[in-house]
């Protein structure tokens, strides 16, 4: 073959893989595009379907409620969730999350032992407030401490805890703050890592009621307790023991004795079926609060319960949220890890050993699903991950297991709000196997496949309308 005719067939080839890149493919440029999640401010409203409204109880003598899934952060009922109210000594589940946080990242350890200040020992001797007592020529590890703030609400324990996190409480407290921010979850208002009043005075209880307290909405509890137990699921081994020797086998043994009333291990006539945590409080102003917490049938639900007057009428609007979670919602298994993703046409490849990616979903996603609902349909929505996309394709090489998008799912009709900071409902779309980069005759040959795939598909689509 003379060169002349060899440049003909060359340009030829050439024409067609330009036309390839611009003509329009299986799966569009725009389709393709990640749509951008925008996180609004803490006081973004929630909806609901209109069946699922009507399903909602009514609670009476409550300042702000919520209910989340402690899997994905699915919103299933909020009351007056921005509402700021006084939460005591929930205060201390976020000093308790970012000790096991900063153990998570190396900084401390369960069994590091640490001194007691003198604010802290002197402190932990006033009985007029939940305690253990402490002393000052003995260390305690990390994890009694721990122990001690979870199970008997311990406020020299719960400042011992602070300090050997920040340094001091001031410190912690800054900590807290920037922690709530990051989860983005409106208004609050911290003096201290306790709850306790800044006017508080050691032995005189009544001191308490006066001076300024922590404020938190529902929404900031929600998140709290989400991520406590989303991350650090051990810390059920302490809210849910009722009685426990603190310091036990030592002279130095003292009982603890956990609040919550509704602990299926409580002596109480109000013990609720499986419920092990998380803490009860109570406050001056706004009396009595409580985040509960159960796992049933793999379900496993956070209720919130802020501001009543009396500590019965709390376990009972909290029984009636939990109640109205295991007989409105069930979990169900939307897509399992290493399922083919058939949701979209496909994301087209360059300069590699095949046309087209191959993809898989990376992990299980649990959804919850209404009752009402017996045969769940779901909604798919694709968000390409633009940082490794060349235009609306993706280019060879690549590796197995490259994160190529997320894939966002809901219950067809009955889609449900996320916690703005929860792990929601995506799953990461992945490469199910390597893709290889080919030779400049191989990359050719598919992009005149693919330009005749595609023009061929245009073809009988124009057909069809004609004809149609």
């Amino acid at each position: 073959m003379d060169r002349k005719w060899r440049t003909i067939i060359l340009s030829c080839m050439a024409m067609c893989v330009l036309f390839s890149y611009t003509s329009e493919m299986l799966v569009s440029a725009q389709e393709l595009k990640s749509s951008t999640n925008i996180k609004s401010e803490g006081s973004r409203k929630y909806t609901y379907a209109p069946e699922i409204k009507e399903s909602q109880p009514q609670l009476a003598g409550v300042k702000s409620a919520f209910i989340i899934d402690a899997l994905n952060g699915q919103v299933i009922y909020n009351f007056q969730e921005d509402e700021p109210v006084e939460i005591a000594s929930l205060s201390k589940l976020l000093v308790v999350y970012l000790v096991y946080k900063s153990i998570n990242e190396g900084k401390l350890t369960l069994d590091q032992e640490v001194a007691i200040s003198d604010q802290a020992y002197a402190l932990s001797q006033d009985y007029n407030i939940a305690n253990v007592p402490l002393r000052q020529d003995l260390r305690y590890r990390i994890e009694d401490l721990i122990e001690a703030t979870v199970l008997g609400s311990a406020n020299g324990a719960c400042l011992a805890l602070a300090e050997a996190l920040a340094g001091s409480q001031d410190a912690c407290v800054q900590m807290m703050e920037r922690q709530l921010q990051a989860w983005n979850v409106g208004s609050f208002q911290l003096y201290n890592a306790t709850g306790l009043s800044v006017d508080y005075q050691l032995q005189d209880v009544g001191s308490n009621k006066n001076g300024k307290t922590n404020t938190m909405t529902a929404r900031a509890v929600a998140a709290i307790s989400y991520h406590l137990l989303k991350e650090y699921p051990e810390v059920l081994d302490y809210s849910k023991t009722s009685k426990k020797l603190f310091q036990e086998d030592t002279s130095d043994a003292f009982e603890m004795n956990n609040p919550n009333k509704m602990l299926k291990t409580a002596d109480y006539n109000l013990s609720y079926s499986n419920l092990d945590g998380l803490m009860v409080t109570s406050s001056p102003e706004d009396n009595f609060s409580m985040v509960s917490t159960l796992e049933n049938n793999k379900m496993r639900m956070i209720a919130i319960v802020l501001g009543v007057k009396e500590e019965n009428d709390l376990y009972v609007q909290s029984r009636k949220l939990l109640d109205y979670a295991a007989h409105a919602y069930r979990l169900e298994l939307a897509i399992k890890a290493g399922q083919e993703v058939k949701q979209i046409d496909g994301i087209p490849l360059t300069n590699a050993d095949k046309e087209w990616a191959p993809l898989i979903y990376q992990d299980d996603l649990y959804l919850l699903v209404p009752l009402i609902d017996t045969a769940p349909h779901y909604q798919y929505q694709f968000q390409a991950n633009q940082q490794i996309l060349k235009g609306d394709r993706l280019v060879a090489p690549l590796e197995k297991g490259t994160e190529v998008g997320k894939m966002t799912i809901e219950v067809a009709g009955y889609p449900l709000p996320i916690l703005e900071s929860a792990e929601g409902n995506q799953t990461k779309v992945v490469l199910a196997e390597e893709v290889k980069k080919v030779n400049l005759f191989k990359r050719t040959w598919y992009s005149l496949k693919q330009a005749f795939n595609t023009n061929w598909q245009k073809l009988r689509k124009f057909f069809t309308n004609v004809f149609n």
